[in-house]
């Protein structure tokens, strides 16, 4: 029997495929921050729809879609165009975040409006989807061109712990004038305040410590092993050392934390949480141990939670942790535990944030 002169390079490429390292995954988890926010990569991170003929994506990077006073970036190249026609129109942008737990949660972005049928009365509406609808947050219908304007919207309702789409549309319902509005610079912003340094890891002069760790160690990403959830680096447990390995994470505050604002939503007490990312391999599991002393007789409070996620980067968070405003805080202390002799357990970007609940 013969062999096609071309079966061996094909089958030589499958085997490298089957072999390579999983770099070039699905697209990236949710996360609590906008993915390429700006626009600069056009990478997936959102998906779009127009039912403008013939155009395939609203986002642009200068000078894909023409140079005009009319559209264009705030800032860098990439940017979102909404109004590529003078006919009806009805198009949107959106993205999957996780939403944090937090009491003050905001988000940014920034409005150009370069052209403006005032007769038709485009409008630019912001959703928020819920577990039972897509919800309104944000309504816009300027009177005329403007330059760009930040707008900021609350999403104190949806500060949840959970994924949410969050969607922006353009709808122009009537009409044969053109419209045009561009769109930048999405952000999001946590309020309260922060208790830890965000461990993201960056720093190796972080101020994280380590007990019985000789293989467990921060690692940054290489050109064919990627290693963190965001960043280029993340703390790996590789499960190569006899006993437990203790992850410090110091708080930045102690003592008494300042009482809620007056009339803020639902101030009983105040609340704080620790949050993060977790990716795991094998049957390697961690644990998050969160533990508030108090000055006086009163019971102390230890949270613990299971680090396990197998594959792929999930969310971790403690349930948010209330402390007693009577009392002063001796100690608020956080750390990640790991005592299993195989697997790894990657975590990034850990967090604190006092809030309300």
């Amino acid at each position: 029997m013969s062999i096609h002169p071309r079966w061996p390079v094909m089958i030589t490429l499958l085997l490298l495929l089957m072999l390579a390292p999983n770099v070039l995954a699905a697209p990236n988890p949710p996360q609590t921050r906008f993915r390429d926010p700006s626009f600069e990569l056009d990478d997936g991170s959102w998906t779009t729809y127009t039912s403008v003929p013939g155009v395939s994506n609203l986002i642009c990077i200068s000078p894909i879609c023409g140079g005009s006073p009319l559209y264009g970036p705030q800032s860098g190249a990439g940017y979102v165009w909404f109004g590529r026609t003078s006919d009806v129109e009805t198009s949107y942008i959106e993205q999957q975040v996780l939403l944090p737990a937090t009491y003050d949660l905001s988000m940014s972005f920034s409005v150009f409006v370069g052209s403006w049928d005032a007769a038709s009365a485009p409008t630019l509406i912001v959703h928020v989807s819920t577990d039972a609808a897509p919800e309104i947050v944000f309504s816009y219908s300027p009177t005329g061109p403007e330059a760009y304007q930040n707008q900021t919207v609350s999403l104190n309702g949806y500060a949840d712990g959970k994924i949410h789409t969050i969607r922006f549309s353009y709808v122009k319902s009537s009409g044969t004038t053109w419209s045009s509005i561009s769109l930048d610079s999405f952000s999001l912003h946590k309020g309260g305040a922060s208790l830890m340094a965000s461990y993201d890891f960056e720093n190796p002069g972080g101020s994280w410590t380590i007990v019985n760790g000789s293989t467990d160690k921060r690692k940054c990403n290489k050109p064919a092993k990627t290693f963190s959830y965001a960043g280029e680096c993340a703390f790996v447990f590789t499960g190569g050392t006899t006993g437990t390995t203790i992850l410090n994470l110091p708080f930045i505050t102690f003592g008494r934390l300042p009482l809620p604002e007056v009339g803020a939503p639902r101030a009983l007490n105040n609340v704080f949480y620790v949050g993060g990312w977790v990716k795991t391999t094998g049957t390697a599991k961690a644990k998050l141990i969160v533990k508030v002393e108090y000055d006086q007789v009163l019971p102390n409070y230890t949270s613990k939670i299971v680090l396990s996620s197998v594959g792929s980067f999930t969310w971790f968070q403690t349930e948010p942790i209330t402390y007693a405003t009577d009392y002063t805080l001796i100690t608020r202390t956080a750390k990640i535990t790991f005592s299993s002799t195989s697997g790894k357990v990657i975590v990034d970007e850990i967090e604190s944030f006092q809030g309300l609940y």
